[in-house]
């Protein structure tokens, strides 16, 4: 478990820090994505082989479920559990796209299309559905 995150099992927390949270963990997980795409990228260009992409996004692999497992073992407020499992589903559906992809390249099948891109554009919803969650949490007072 992330240190910075491992004492939010253990209290209620308001909504500021729930926000506070909520966006040290989305930042994480864009920093992450944004490393691995740049690492397809070096895959795409034919810097890596699969064997190396594979051990690389096999290394991201366990990141993700340590904020997920952050996060979703954190308390939160009343009134916004809506929010807090949309982020846990939404690190759920980027941790899933990870292991689909690094599947599809142990497979070795090259007219497998990767269901990834179903993952990316899962996750756009779901980071929508977090980002109206929060506006409309703060529409409310709440």
């Amino acid at each position: 478990m992330n240190p910075k995150m491992e004492n939010l099992v253990w209290f209620k927390i308001d909504m500021q820090d729930f926000r506070m949270c909520s966006n040290v963990i989305v930042n994480q997980s864009q920093n992450l994505t944004k490393t691995r795409l740049d690492e397809i990228g070096s895959w795409s260009s034919n810097q890596y082989d699969n064997s190396t992409l594979i051990s690389v996004t096999g290394a991201f692999i366990p990141r993700f479920e340590n904020l997920l497992n952050s996060f979703q073992n954190m308390t939160y407020p009343p009134n916004s559990e809506y929010v807090h499992n949309a982020l846990v589903n939404s690190l759920k559906y980027e941790t899933g796209s990870y292991k689909q992809f690094r599947n599809y390249l142990l497979s070795g099948n090259k007219k497998k299309i990767p269901s990834q891109q179903i993952c990316y554009r899962r996750r756009s919803c779901m980071n929508k559905y977090i980002l109206n969650s929060f506006q409309c949490l703060e529409h409310c007072n709440l």
